[in-house]
């Protein structure tokens, strides 16, 4: 069994290869050539349990992870991946959760961002611009030409961290911190939501939010809702990871149970990449992701294989 740590993936992971590896899961995924059932929430004070299974032929993979806060109110992100043989079981490589997380959720936003964009040179507002913010600018500008980021985060300081860490990877574009959320629609053709929120971090207002693209990451549990509820009412049709969003997210199941936006309209990403004349032209797009396990086991069969071909990781027996 090889074990990963969070710096062997972090030195591991080329952007390219991993959006090609989670854009043939999106693929994958409409094959439904595998056994995915919805992910289990535990909620224990202020954090959340989620547990993540789901089994191809060739793989079983299992991901535990727990999100909550340090005693200093930090978000943290703890737990472990474990991909395993599909065909008897033999854990192959147990790997750190939160850097597998990071680098599949930034490159599941670029997909959907190439997809839905049409232009492929951006101005990119992020709100949220902590660890997966981070991240999916990061894949963005592995995905898409940046013209600049406008970021707008709750913390103070943000920003510079948000600037220093594409400049550790040798990215250099124009990163600016918007004064409000209005100011961060103004500045921003492309906008990605990478929050906690448990209220709408844009305003509720149908014309300020016309004719933009919208990506949606963050929240995750029904009563999280980061997204306007008046975004819907611009839409003809939207894009998800997983049918399970929609009930899982309150940014869908708010909208759908108040009639705002119909259910049928709600599409999963594989269907666009596949078949893109499927969809008419509209002016308003927005995919909202929570993230699903073939995603992850798409993302952990990339990095177990680019372990073993350049050495990297721990081996152990159990």
């Amino acid at each position: 069994m090889l074990v990963l740590k969070n710096d062997d993936i972090e030195l591991l992971v080329e952007p390219i290869k991993m959006l090609k590896a989670v854009e043939d899961a999106f693929v994958a995924f409409e094959s439904k050539g595998f056994n995915l059932p919805n992910r289990q929430h535990l909620t224990h004070e202020d954090t959340t349990h989620l547990l993540m299974p789901v089994a191809s032929n060739d793989y079983y993979l299992c991901k535990n992870i727990s999100i909550g806060k340090d005693p200093t109110g930090k978000a943290t992100t703890n737990g472990c991946v474990m991909l395993s043989s599909g065909k008897d079981g033999e854990v192959l490589a147990v790997m750190n959760t939160e850097a597998l997380t990071s680098h599949r959720t930034g490159a599941m936003a670029a997909v959907a961002a190439k997809h839905l964009y049409p232009d492929k040179k951006a101005r990119i507002g992020i709100v949220g611009a902590g660890n997966i913010g981070r991240h999916i600018a990061l894949y963005l500008s592995a995905a898409m030409k940046v013209n600049k980021f406008t970021v707008l985060d709750s913390n103070s300081g943000q920003a510079e961290i948000f600037e220093s860490f594409l400049a550790n990877h040798n990215i250099q574009v124009d990163v600016n911190e918007a004064e409000d959320a209005v100011d961060l629609l103004a500045k921003s053709d492309l906008i990605v939501f990478a929050t906690n929120s448990y209220q709408p971090v844009l305003p509720e207002n149908k014309l300020l939010l016309y004719g933009k693209t919208y990506v949606g990451v963050g929240s995750y549990k029904p009563n999280m809702k980061e997204i306007p509820t008046e975004l819907f009412r611009n839409l003809k049709y939207c894009f998800t990871d997983t049918e399970f969003a929609i009930r899982e997210s309150g940014d869908f199941a708010e909208p759908v149970a108040n009639s705002v936006f119909h259910i049928d309209n709600i599409h999963t990403l594989g269907k666009l990449i596949l078949n893109p004349d499927r969809f008419p032209a509209a002016h308003t797009h927005l995919f909202k992701g929570v993230g699903n396990a073939l995603l992850d086991l798409y993302a952990a069969k990339y990095i177990y294989n680019e372990a073993l071909e350049k050495n990297y990781g721990t081996a152990i027996n159990i």
